[in-house]
């Protein structure tokens, strides 16, 4: 008897047990199925890599060298983005010098037209004061506004009657942002009367204006509109 009353004892220890599993089990799955689900992924990679070490550099390795022996202006890239903020190291190859690498979103295109992105870069000489002065200066009225550019980038020898470089070559920055009316600079330009405006062509009666065909979405003026019918 007393072997019977231990063998019941054992199977119910066991069916508690199972019970205690299978409550853990199912609170497991319900926390799987309450909690966002990762989306399996794909074949590779989605979205563009984000490089580092951004900078002039990047755009056409070796340019300095090949402007050093032909003497000629070498064209290297273009660098677009937005700087929110810096910070200062001492320069790897000259701890006496002072580097700035500028955070942000920067799109670099390199000269054979390969794009490259990432949030940190630096910039070339004259750039880079501008964008430290405006980003003290946002950042002292307190406005935490990022500064945005657009510029190309050309390895240039140095130009005769003007000092000599340390290396016989610089970069030399030249803005691409928009220059329409809608540029403070170019519009305080034309109201000064120092450029002319762009001629804009005036509407009347005879010029032709676009419509849409409903049926073929075709894009035909009222003039030929009125011919077909």
């Amino acid at each position: 008897m007393a072997k019977s009353t231990t063998t019941m004892t054992d199977h119910a220890k066991a069916q508690a047990h199972q019970r205690q599993v299978l409550a853990h089990q199912q609170a497991q799955a319900a926390a799987v199925a309450a909690g966002p689900r990762v989306v399996a992924p794909g074949e590779g990679p989605k979205g563009r890599r984000l490089a580092g070490n951004l900078g002039p550099g990047v755009l056409y390795p070796g340019a300095g060298k090949l402007v050093q022996r032909t003497g000629q202006p070498l064209y290297c890239g273009t660098m677009t983005g937005q700087a929110f903020g810096f910070t200062e190291h001492p320069n790897t190859r000259d701890p006496k010098r002072i580097s700035t690498r500028f955070a942000g979103n920067f799109l670099l295109v390199d000269h054979n037209g390969t794009v490259l992105q990432g949030v940190e870069t630096y910039l070339p000489g004259a750039l880079e004061r501008g964008i430290k002065a405006a980003l003290k200066l946002r950042q002292n009225a307190g406005t935490g506004e990022p500064v945005p550019f657009a510029v190309e980038l050309w390895c240039m020898p140095d130009e005769e009657g003007r000092p000599a470089s340390p290396l016989g070559w610089s970069y030399a920055t030249y803005d691409r942002a928009p220059q329409g009316d809608n540029n403070p600079l170019m519009a305080l330009a034309y109201e000064a009367g120092i450029f002319e405006r762009p001629a804009q062509m005036a509407l009347t009666d005879q010029t032709p204006m676009e419509e849409i065909d409903p049926e073929t979405g075709e894009i035909r003026s009222s003039q030929a509109a009125a011919s077909a019918a």
